[in-house]
C-alpha cells in the first residue's frame, strides 16, 4: 500500500514579503492563498480523500481564522476581531476547529467551531490561549490556558463537554500543547516553567 505524506505551512515571497499558506502532498505544494495578503497555517487533517487546513489570513485590519477544505475557504471567526487558529479534527462527518479570538474588550477567547456552530470555551473575561483538540466518540476535549493576574502566569485547563478541569495551579506559567485519548485514558501535553528558572519543562497530564 502506497502511503501519502502531508504537511501544511506558509512560505514567504521575498519579492513581496508576504506569506502564502500551502500544503504539501508527497513533496508537491498546493497554494491555498494567493499571496496578496499575509496568511499563516496552523494545522492539517486528511480524511476520506479530503484535505483540511486551518490558518489565518489578513483582511487588511485583522488576521481572520479560516478553514480550507479541498482548497475551498470558509471563514470561521468574526472578521472584526483578530483570531488565531489552533487545531482541526475530523470525527465521522463532523469537522471541529479550535481557535482564539479577541472580543470587544481585547480579551482572547478560546472557541470551538463545529460544522459552523461556535461554542465559547473560555469565559471571555480572562485572556486565554488555545492549545489542543481531540474528539473521542461523543466526548470533545479542548485544552487551553487562562491568565492568572495575581501571578502574571497562565494556568492550563481541560474542557470536556462543557466541564473545565484545572491542569496546573497557576503559580508557574503553563501552556497546553496537545491532547490525545487512548481507551479511557486522557493525556495532555504541557509546557510548564521551572521554579526559579527561565526554562520550561515538558509535562504529561494523565487523567488528573
Amino acid at each position: 500500500t502506497t502511503k501519502n505524506y502531508y504537511a501544511a505551512g506558509h512560505e514567504i515571497n521575498p519579492a513581496t514579503n508576504t506569506s502564502t499558506i500551502k500544503y504539501w502532498k508527497n513533496g508537491i505544494a498546493t497554494n491555498l492563498t494567493d499571496g496578496t495578503k499575509n496568511a499563516y497555517a496552523s494545522n492539517i487533517a486528511v480524511t476520506n480523500n479530503e484535505v483540511l487546513v486551518v490558518g489565518s489570513e489578513h483582511n487588511g485590519s485583522h488576521l481572520v481564522a479560516k478553514l480550507w477544505r479541498n482548497g475551498v475557504a470558509t471563514t470561521i471567526s468574526n472578521t472584526a476581531y483578530h483570531a488565531v487558529p489552533d487545531r482541526v479534527f475530523v470525527s465521522g462527518t463532523d469537522v471541529y476547529v479550535t481557535f482564539s479570538e479577541k472580543n470587544a474588550s481585547d480579551i482572547y477567547v478560546t472557541k470551538l467551531w463545529k460544522n459552523g456552530v461556535i461554542t465559547n470555551i473560555s469565559n471571555g473575561i480572562i485572556d486565554a490561549q488555545t492549545g489542543g483538540l481531540y474528539v473521542n466518540g461523543n466526548d470533545v476535549y479542548v485544552a487551553f490556558s487562562e491568565f492568572v493576574a495575581s501571578h502574571g502566569t497562565y494556568r492550563s485547563k481541560l474542557w470536556k463537554n462543557g466541564t473545565v478541569t484545572d491542569l496546573t495551579g497557576g503559580l508557574y506559567n503553563a501552556i497546553t500543547a496537545g491532547i490525545t485519548v487512548i481507551g479511557s485514558d486522557v493525556y495532555v501535553a504541557l509546557m510548564e516553567k521551572v521554579e526559579g528558572s527561565s526554562y520550561y519543562k515538558l509535562t504529561q497530564w494523565k487523567n488528573g
